[in-house]
């Protein structure tokens, strides 16, 4: 029996992190078929099966795990050639990978802008999805997240907090207007939906809501059209003459934003210079993240 290659692993990898065919599949481009066909090889010169199905998909048996660990280790060694190699590119030139969340993606805009007159053979490449992309993995070279807690094996410094306060409609009323009085605008699945009911549990429990948005465009235009008054970050609030703060800034509801890249990749020129320069751009706005510059429109 010979042992594992690589693609063999690539496809145990692929199942064990999707828990499907087709997931697994979909990452590794090719068809359903093909995961299927793999596997059976596999289970046949194992002598055994790799994977079981179970009602949350398919889980690696005592062969298959042994696998999957073996996978993790080739996977994680060649991923560590592979930054080690192109780290050690000293062009100012070339993709530099960044992976981000809408609002600061937004923000750092200018930046990155301003960034590339400087170094025009700098091609920036922003991923906003949903599914953060891994720097260890090698997917993303900088990465600009909201967190609390960032990877420890990655670097990078956090540039600011951001805050949030209750924001509505100008005409709703007055700063300190009772809570409870006006309708609120909720979030969806997202960090909002459990923060604003820590909230209003304490501040306003009898709140009546008339809508739920997830993202925060849409809360700042429902908000701007009247619907009520909602959670939003102060850079955003702040900075709409349409609207007015009707809180000070929520204690607790806020997160801290990084600017973090990989301890490998931090001697390729173009990534330390790009991941300096958002450093610099969202530092200067960490007053704005944190409501600072117009407190006097809290209640």
């Amino acid at each position: 029996m010979t042992g594992p290659n690589w693609d063999d692993l690539r496809f145990v990898l692929a199942v064990a992190r999707t828990g499907t065919f087709v997931g697994a599949a979909r990452d590794l481009g090719v068809t359903h078929a093909t995961v299927s066909r793999r596997m059976a090889s596999l289970a046949e010169r194992w002598g055994g099966r790799l994977f079981e199905r179970a009602a949350t998909g398919y889980v690696a048996t005592e062969a298959g795990a042994q696998l999957v660990d073996l996978a993790r280790r080739v996977e994680a060694d060649m991923q560590a050639v592979d930054r080690r190699l192109s780290g050690r590119d000293e062009r100012m030139g070339g993709v530099v990978r960044i992976t981000s969340f809408s609002l600061v993606a937004e923000l750092a805009a200018p930046a990155l802008a301003t960034f590339q007159r400087l170094h025009p053979g700098v091609e920036a490449q922003l991923s906003t999805s949903l599914d953060e992309a891994s720097l260890s993995r090698g997917e993303a070279d900088i990465a600009l997240r909201a967190t609390g807690a960032p990877q420890e094996t990655l670097i990078g410094r956090c540039v600011a907090r951001c805050e949030f306060a209750v924001y509505g409609a100008r005409e709703l009323g007055a700063p300190g207007v009772d809570l409870t009085a006006v309708p609120w605008i909720g979030w969806g699945d997202c960090f909002g939906r459990r923060r604003t009911a820590n909230f209003l549990a304490e501040y306003a429990p009898q709140a009546r809501f008339a809508a739920e948005v997830d993202t925060f465009a849409l809360m700042q235009s429902m908000q701007r059209a009247g619907v009520g008054v909602g959670t939003l970050p102060c850079i955003l609030g702040d900075s709409d003459p349409e609207l007015r703060r009707y809180s000070p800034v929520i204690k607790g509801f806020g997160t801290d934003i990084w600017v973090l890249t990989h301890p490998e990749l931090r001697s390729k020129v173009r990534v330390r210079a790009l991941a300096r320069h958002l450093t610099e751009a969202l530092t200067a706005m960490a007053p704005a993240f944190e409501g600072r510059l117009s407190a006097a429109r809290a209640g």
